[in-house]
Parts: C-alpha cells; sequence; structure tokens
C-alpha cells in the first residue's frame, strides 16, 4: 500500500465538518421517517395505521364488520385505543422535538442509529480510501464513544427514569427520593451486573473506554449469538419444510374455498348471535324483570341464564373465526410456495435455500462441537486480550493480528475461490476470504432473524397505549440495535488486518479502525455458547408447535 500523508488541520476540519453533516442527516431521517414505519412492521396492523388521530375510532369486537374487512384476520381489536404518537398530524406539530418521554426516547434511538451508521460508513470510507487517516480514526473515535456512553449509561439511566415517570399524576404527597426508589434500584442493579462482567487480560493496563467496550461487546456477542442461533433454526425448518411437497400438493382450490365457506359460516352465526344479544340487552334494559329469591336459586340448578349463555357462545364463536382465519391464511401461503415453487425462479430460490438451510444445521452443528471440545479440554479458547487492540495513533501503530481458523465449509468455499483461475488469490489468502464468506453467510442468518425482532417491537408499539411504555420499547430496540452492530463490528475485524493502510516505513502510518476493537475469538465460546442454547429453544419451540397443530 502507498504511504499516505499525513492531513492538514484545514483538511481535518473540513472532512470532520461535511461527515458530522452526514451524521445529522442520518439522525433526522431515523428521527422522522423510521420510528414511524416501525409501526407499520406488524402484519395485523392496518393499512392505514399511521395516519389515525385520537379522533379516530378504533374498531371494537362488538362493532359490525365492513364488507372490506369480511377477509382480514386482525378482526379483532383491542378496543378504542388512543392513537400512537406517530401520526402525521403530530409528526407535523410543534411538540414532537418537545422533551417528554416520547420525545426523548426517539432522540436517543435515532442518535444510536445514526452513531452506528456513522461507523459503518467510516469502515467503508477506509475500505476505500475516503477520507484522510487522521479524520476517519477521529470521527470513528466520536461515534464509538458516543454509542459506547448511549448503550451503557444514557440509555438504561432513562429506561429507569421512565418507570417512575407518570405524566397525569397530581398527588404531591409522594416525596421524590420515594419515587426514584424502583429506578435507583434498578440502575444499581444493572451497574453491578455490568460490573461484575469480566474483563479479558490485565485490567490495570486498561483505560476506562476499553473496559467500557469489552463489557459492551460481551453485551453484544450475546444478543449476535441469539440471534443468530434463532435465524439459523427458523431458516433451516423454513426450507426443510419446503421439502414436504407432498403436503402443499394436497391444498388445492376446492380446499382453500371450502375453508372459506366454512369461515363465512362462522361469522355469519356469529354476526346472527351478536344480534341476538344485542337484542335481549336492549329489551331487558327497557322492560327490567325482577327475579325472587326462588327464581335465582333454582336458576343456580337449572343453567345459566339466556344472556350469559348467549355471552358464552359469542366467545367460543369468536375464537373459532380467529383459528380458522389463521388456518386459511397458512393454506393460501403454502399453496402460493406451492405456485411459486414450480417457476424456475422458484426452483433456483428453494436450491440455494436448502444448501443455505443445511449451512444453518451445520452452523448448529459446529457451535456444539466447539463447544464439546472446548469441555474435553481438546481446544481453547483466547482468554486474555490480544497485543493488537490498542488505541493507535499516526505515530504509534498497532502489530499484529491473530486470527483464528475459520469454519469448515467457509473454508472450503475459500479454497475453491482461490483456485478459481480467473482470480489472483494466493492459497495463503484463502483463509481471509473464508472468514469474510463466514461473516457474510452469518449475517444472511441474522438478517432472516432480524425482521421476526421487529415485527415483535412493532407489535408492542401497536398495541401499547401509554405513551411512556412506547417510550421503553423504543429504548429497548435503540439498545439491542447499538450493540448488535457493534458486534457486527467486532466480528468484521478479523477479516482485516490491524494496520490495513500501514506504510512501509512505519513512520506516516494509517492505522486500521479496527484496531481499537476486541478480536472476535476472545468471545468465541461466548457466542458459541449462546448459539447453541437459542439454537436449541427455537428448535423445540418449533417441534412443539408442530406436535400441536398436529393434534
Amino acid at each position: 500500500m502507498e504511504t499516505e500523508l499525513p492531513a492538514s488541520r484545514p483538511t481535518l476540519v473540513y472532512q470532520t465538518t461535511l461527515f458530522f453533516f452526514s451524521r445529522a442527516a442520518l439522525f433526522y431521517i431515523c428521527r422522522v421517517y423510521l420510528i414511524r414505519s416501525l409501526y407499520k412492521l406488524s402484519p395485523e396492523a392496518p393499512s392505514g395505521f399511521a395516519t389515525l388521530t385520537t379522533d379516530s375510532p378504533l374498531i371494537t369486537p362488538t362493532t359490525p364488520r365492513s364488507p372490506s374487512r369480511s377477509g382480514n384476520n386482525s378482526y379483532f381489536e383491542l378496543g378504542n385505543l388512543p392513537a400512537p404518537n406517530v401520526s402525521r398530524s403530530h409528526l407535523r406539530g410543534g411538540m414532537r422535538w418537545g422533551v417528554g418521554p416520547t420525545s426523548v426516547a426517539r432522540s436517543a434511538f435515532a442518535l444510536c442509529f445514526s452513531e452506528s451508521c456513522s461507523l459503518f460508513l467510516l469502515v467503508m470510507c477506509q475500505a476505500y480510501g475516503i477520507m484522510s487517516a487522521r479524520s476517519r480514526y477521529l470521527n470513528w473515535r466520536i461515534s464509538l464513544v458516543t454509542l459506547i456512553i448511549l448503550v451503557l449509561i444514557v440509555i438504561p439511566f432513562l429506561q429507569c427514569l421512565f418507570i417512575a415517570y407518570r405524566p397525569n399524576k397530581t398527588d404531591l404527597t409522594v416525596s421524590l427520593p420515594r419515587r426514584l426508589a424502583l429506578p435507583f434500584f434498578f440502575f444499581s442493579a444493572y451497574a453491578l451486573v455490568l460490573l461484575r462482567i469480566p474483563l479479558m487480560g490485565n485490567s490495570n493496563d486498561m483505560d476506562t473506554l476499553t473496559a467500557a467496550l469489552v463489557r459492551l461487546s460481551v453485551m453484544g456477542t450475546v444478543v449476535l449469538g441469539t440471534l443468530s442461533g434463532f435465524g439459523a433454526i427458523a431458516t433451516a425448518w423454513m426450507f426443510a419444510d419446503a421439502l414436504g411437497k407432498k403436503r402443499w400438493e394436497e391444498i388445492t382450490k376446492q380446499d382453500i374455498a371450502s375453508a372459506e365457506h366454512s369461515l363465512t359460516r362462522v361469522r355469519n352465526d356469529l354476526d346472527l348471535r351478536n344480534r341476538e344479544a344485542q337484542a335481549l340487552e336492549l329489551q331487558n334494559t327497557k322492560k327490567p324483570q325482577p327475579r325472587s329469591w326462588g327464581s335465582r336459586f333454582l336458576g343456580a340448578f337449572s343453567g345459566e341464564s339466556e344472556a350469559t349463555s348467549l355471552r358464552r357462545e359469542i366467545a367460543g364463536l369468536r375464537a373459532l373465526e380467529v383459528e380458522m382465519s389463521r388456518e386459511l391464511e397458512h393454506m393460501r401461503s403454502r399453496q402460493a410456495r406451492t405456485e411459486f415453487s414450480k417457476t424456475l425462479s422458484g426452483r433456483i430460490w428453494n436450491a440455494g435455500g436448502w444448501l443455505f438451510g443445511a449451512y444453518c444445521a451445520f452452523r448448529v452443528v459446529n457451535s456444539a462441537t466447539n463447544l464439546l471440545f472446548l469441555f474435553l479440554g481438546l481446544r481453547q479458547y483466547p482468554t486474555s486480550m490480544p497485543a493488537d487492540t490498542c488505541a493507535p495513533s499516526p505515530t504509534t501503530p498497532c502489530t499484529g493480528m491473530s486470527m483464528a481458523p475459520p469454519d469448515l465449509i467457509s473454508g472450503a468455499l475459500g479454497l475453491l475461490v482461490s483456485l478459481v483461475p480467473g482470480i489472483p488469490l494466493e492459497r495463503s489468502e484463502a483463509d481471509q476470504v473464508a472468514r469474510q464468506i463466514s461473516l457474510f453467510l452469518v449475517g444472511c442468518i441474522v438478517l432472516s432473524s432480524i425482521r421476526v425482532v421487529l415485527v415483535g417491537v412493532g407489535k408492542i408499539l401497536r398495541v401499547t397505549s401509554r405513551s411512556v411504555l412506547t417510550s421503553l420499547a423504543l429504548l429497548i430496540l435503540a439498545q439491542l440495535m447499538g450493540t448488535y452492530l457493534l458486534s457486527t463490528l467486532i466480528q468484521l475485524r478479523t477479516s482485516f488486518p490491524s494496520s490495513a493502510n500501514s506504510g512501509n516505513d512505519g513512520s506516516n502510518t494509517a492505522p486500521s479502525l479496527f484496531s481499537t476493537l476486541p478480536t472476535f475469538e476472545a468471545f468465541g465460546w461466548i457466542f458459541d455458547a449462546t448459539f447453541l442454547v437459542s439454537a436449541c429453544v427455537t428448535m423445540a419451540w418449533r417441534w412443539l408447535e408442530v406436535r400441536l397443530q398436529g393434534m
């Protein structure tokens, strides 16, 4: 690599200012647009949910259905809930940048998102030689410190404060220390657990930032392993289920038509029972019939009243309608997948999916094997931080980096790539290519599970009626996002040397941004353990779900 000249002060100020504007743009986009889209992630959310205001009534279980909703499996709503704070009229108001819990949570989420994206942008700038090394390193440190402070201190502190926040509480008899007692207890417990995370290496030589980064890396590795284990089993199960085409071929148009007819009959019966219950309630309201002691005594033995019997029948029909609606949607989805698998693109997709599902299953076996070898003493993970984890400067570069061997499939793919005649790749560089392939495949596994997590968060945000609980959900999502993205950077570090742009003379070196991060091998056993536990739990849940559906 060519020696990069040190940047002058005007160049440093200019590039840092431009990158600050990119941070501001990312913050604004997330603050105004991205957070609002979280409310639309739930598949049960109505299409116009984001445009509702407090004057827009929601459909209740006793409201007659409109024809446009007759085929929707999300007919039963929770009742008249306040509209969320993501309505368009609210976003255009002047209070969207206030100091309330919702505004603070949105700002924290947007800042966490912008700083995480800034770290990835700086990695791309380093890969393509954009900006000077000094500017990249300065902005990297700013984003890294901001993200660590947000995830480890600010967001947990806000979560604990929001627990005691009561926006409509006017009782002044409760003292402030009593209100803050519970948040202080939770934050103290969190700080105690955080400080109990062991530091790898000589803790006396670590500064506060490095120690916080190591502890955050442990948390992020747990998140990454959990999402990877869930995504591996979910993906492998989905494509393994695709092999059972015989079950799908049994679902014909006649079967779907029969299911639709049965669902229509149940809904008609439900509408009829609702009208009968409303008529009976109206009749009892207009002409109340007092019951004597003898009639109440005999009614206890003769059975329930007519109104109670109708309510129980309506509840049973509602549960039956929900179950039949889900089954009908499942049948339609399976039929659509069957039709898609008959096309050329569907066959290619299924072939790639089966291979990817096999790789996901292999990752589970690989993690179990690593832990077994560790238990038997046949393999050892690093117990201390390597020497290349340091805070480099243009005058004091870091040394080399130790790398663990990739998994078997990634190593084989890297070796095959090195054997391709058109690719100028040495056999010694096959391991580095294998790590990049392994990182890409793990990223695909995690991406397959991220949407499920976001859908769950979207359901929480859609159902939550109080802005404080919505703010807590946003803060939790921001904390998970920050730790996950930082863990991804730590795993990405194994694909690059610690001095990617170093000069030959060693004087004007451009230290790699990854050299400020700990190596992934130091947390390998944590990743394998959480990956295996998450995979086993997901597998047990899937198996139990199939058994319950078969009963």
